[in-house]
């Protein structure tokens, strides 16, 4: 008798904004069984925070599950502290610690869960799946926008999490850096194996990205389906 495999990703909450006659919400309720999933819509629909609340970074209510694992149930009373949700996450920027080197902004996450003895061999083969081992001695003030964004996503990777998001990652990069690094993301995900949650505006990079879309509207999620079929009106 074969065993269900869990659900990737689970999500069914509501994300409280404001208080008093000024409180809102965001409704997010959407399912990842494997690959990419796309957050796409208009600014101010609630996908940044979505992604964050999915990491543990803003409060929500309902319920969020995580393969096997519920990471938040209201109900229930449980809420996974956001280091021990092992969901990486890459903001659209890159956010390095300034002080340190590629090499250990990469190393950080792998120190902080103990594992101080490999964190550098770690750290340095991940640099050299995305392209950038040469640069493991530089600041980060001395790397491009796409060279940030590709620490920025090794740093997320080296801890091996079971959920990768990623929000707008590559928004304030030039296109033909998008295209390249849109290119790394997928070729990764495919090795790796590892369900990702990408946000983005753009319906190009919705469609080259997604495997499955969640479009979002006032009020946060309101569709599910093939990127191609819920973005189409978007490219005319």
């Amino acid at each position: 008798m074969s065993v269900e495999k869990p659900t990737a990703l689970d999500v069914d909450i509501t994300i409280p904004l404001g208080s008093g006659r000024d409180r809102v919400s965001v409704r997010a309720r959407f399912t990842l069984s494997k690959g990419i999933l796309v957050i796409f819509g208009a600014s101010a629909t609630g996908k940044s925070l979505t992604v964050r609340a999915v990491a543990g970074l803003v409060p929500a209510m309902g319920r969020i599950r995580v393969g096997g694992e519920i990471l938040l149930d209201a109900e229930a009373q449980v809420n996974v502290a956001p280091e021990r949700r092992r969901v990486g996450y890459v903001p659209q920027h890159a956010a390095l610690f300034p002080h340190l080197s590629v090499r250990d902004n990469v190393a950080f996450g792998l120190r902080a869960r103990g594992n101080r003895e490999s964190s550098g061999p770690l750290a340095e083969e991940w640099l050299e799946r995305l392209g950038v081992a040469h640069l493991a001695g530089r600041l980060p003030r001395r790397l491009s926008g796409g060279e940030s964004q590709r620490v920025s996503l090794a740093r997320a990777l080296a801890p091996e999490p079971r959920l990768l998001l990623l929000d707008e990652p590559f928004a304030s990069l030039d296109l033909t850096t998008r295209r390249e690094m849109r290119r790394v993301v997928r070729e990764v995900q495919k090795q790796s194996g590892i369900p990702m949650v990408f946000v983005t505006h753009s319906p190009r990079e919705a469609i080259e990205m997604g495997d499955h879309l969640v479009r979002y509207g006032p009020g946060g999620s309101q569709e599910e389906g093939r990127p191609e079929d819920l973005v189409e009106k978007d490219l005319e």
